[in-house]
């Protein structure tokens, strides 16, 4: 007699898998087997057969390997079968859901295939926008009418404000989605985008923290800094490392020494231009303090520049090697203001932990939107036909599913954050990467100021340039220090002969 468990898996492979995976057919009987897990307590063995099944539907099963890795351990096993058997769009017949897509874009790998792994009847047509001009994204919204939308935050707010989104709180309340487990400033603040509405959820964030080598501070017998630490405090606790050997602080991934000296300007509320763009305000007392604050520390010692000359490595640097040229994961440095993504770097480089037992802390910012990314909004066209669809998929998006490949994995911080999740990680190199503090009116200004001003990324690309190179000729001594800042004004000021150079204040 034949094991009808075997039987049911050959003939399940007999057809050869189109579109998402599954044929018609093919997807009738998976399901048809999943309604009989009423007997998966006496056949245990049956419920991990169904999910092998499942896996030999996959022409390109590999692609899915982390979601079936976690799926077809024994504890998980009926949580997949549960989700194939409570999926919402079972009944709906075979759905192509159309989802605007990026040029250089993981969302097949990253949403797209876990998601047709649990909702198979579904495949998706992605479209990209030729251009990324709002006035031109609006133009092919109108003609190609993408089901899902996946906006920067500016864009977001235009559509939202255009009445060309689904409001969310309804299919919110209507499934139970737990709003109160996702990161509540992002939530806010996509609300503040929305003039008041949910229209959208976001999947990723990213903010920056100290970054603290604790070993350094007990070895020196310092004081560790504490949530809310001012940038004026900060560089007093770096300073208390001069000669000792090791800085007190180090520039962080990309910044130089100018650009750690903006970074700190920026938390301490400083604009390098007037709100409305017309004049460059670099030149006042407050900025010349700090200018020479750290100016002394670099000089000094208690500050280190440690940005990578990438010119020198055309062919890129292997993790070791990162590791060997990165200051304070060699326990040379104490602090560095960092993302998330810069943990994750130092537990990939598996650095000696003798030399690095790093904590982070939640910097004290005047503005606290200073280190703060809100990379991708996901969004339902007005529009769309696909209406359920279309919400399984923004929801799957935000959701725990998504959430728990981030956890420890990734650089990227999961809005979806119930404390479950989180527990695998320790608290004190986490929590700082959720600040209680993050105003969602600052972040709201702070997009606002991008987008107002049209020359912005231009002028601040050329105030970093000359900066960069004035701050290397003052610490060569080149350049007298009270003299650097006027000097930058000037340079940027010529360049741009609109602007005005602003006087000291």
């Amino acid at each position: 007699m034949k094991d009808p468990v075997n039987d049911w898996e050959r003939r399940l492979a007999e057809r050869p898998p189109i579109r998402s995976g599954f044929t018609s057919d093919l997807e009738r009987k998976v399901r048809e087997r999943i309604r009989m897990r009423e007997t998966k307590r006496r056949f245990p063995f049956r419920a991990a057969a169904a999910v092998l099944s499942i896996v030999l539907l996959f022409g390109g099963g590999w692609w899915f390997r982390d979601d079936l890795k976690q799926i077809l351990q024994q504890d998980h096993a009926d949580d997949a079968l549960s989700s194939l058997a409570n999926d919402p769009l079972k009944d709906e017949g075979d759905l192509i859901l159309k989802v605007q897509d990026y040029k250089y874009s993981n969302f097949m790998s990253d949403i797209g295939r876990p998601f047709v792994l649990r909702h198979p009847s579904v495949e998706f047509s992605l479209s990209t926008p030729p251009d990324t001009d709002q006035d031109k994204l609006l133009e092919w919204i109108d003609k190609e009418q993408p089901d899902v939308l996946r906006l920067t935050p500016h864009q977001f707010q235009e559509l939202a404000g255009q009445g060309k989104l689904k409001a969310l709180d309804a299919f919110a309340s209507k499934d139970g989605v737990k709003l109160d487990s996702m990161y509540e400033p992002v939530v806010k603040t996509i609300r503040q985008l929305g003039g008041g509405e949910l229209y959208g959820f976001a999947p990723i964030f990213s903010t920056e923290a100290i970054i603290v080598n604790k070993k350094l501070f007990e070895k020196y017998n310092i004081e560790l800094p504490k949530d809310g630490i001012t940038v004026e405090e900060l560089l007093q606790t770096a300073m208390r490392f001069n000669g000792t050997g090791v800085a007190g602080l180090t520039t962080s991934t990309g910044r130089n020494g100018f650009g750690l000296f903006n970074q700190l300007g920026d938390m301490s509320g400083l604009r390098t231009l007037s709100p409305d763009g017309s004049r460059l305000t670099l030149d006042t007392p407050a900025w010349n303090s700090l200018w020479n604050k750290v100016t002394e520390g670099l000089t000094a010692g208690w500050i280190i520049d440690n940005v990578l000359d990438w010119s020198k490595y055309p062919n890129g640097l292997s993790m070791e090697k990162m590791s060997k040229l990165d200051a304070f994961a060699q326990g040379k440095a104490a602090m560095s203001i960092n993302a998330y993504s810069y943990g994750n770097q130092l537990m990939q480089y598996q650095v000696d932990p003798s030399d690095v037992d790093w904590m982070a802390v939640v910097p004290g910012s005047v503005d606290t939107s200073v280190g703060f990314y809100l990379d991708t909004i996901y969004a339902i066209n007005a529009k769309t036909t696909q209406e359920k669809a279309a919400w399984e998929l923004v929801k799957f998006a935000a959701g725990p599913e998504y959430a728990k490949k981030l956890i420890g994995k990734t650089g990227s911080e999961p809005v979806y954050m119930e404390q479950t999740l989180l527990a695998s990680l320790p608290a004190e190199q986490w929590k700082a990467f959720y600040p209680p503090n993050l105003d969602p009116e600052q972040i709201v200004a702070s997009i606002k100021r991008g987008f107002d001003n049209k020359e912005l990324p231009k002028i601040q690309s050329e105030i970093y340039k000359s900066g960069s190179l004035t701050m290397k000729a003052v610490l060569e001594g080149k350049l007298k220090t009270d003299k650097a800042l006027g000097s930058v004004e000037e340079k940027v000021q010529s360049g741009n002969p609109a602007l005005q150079k602003g006087a000291s204040q």
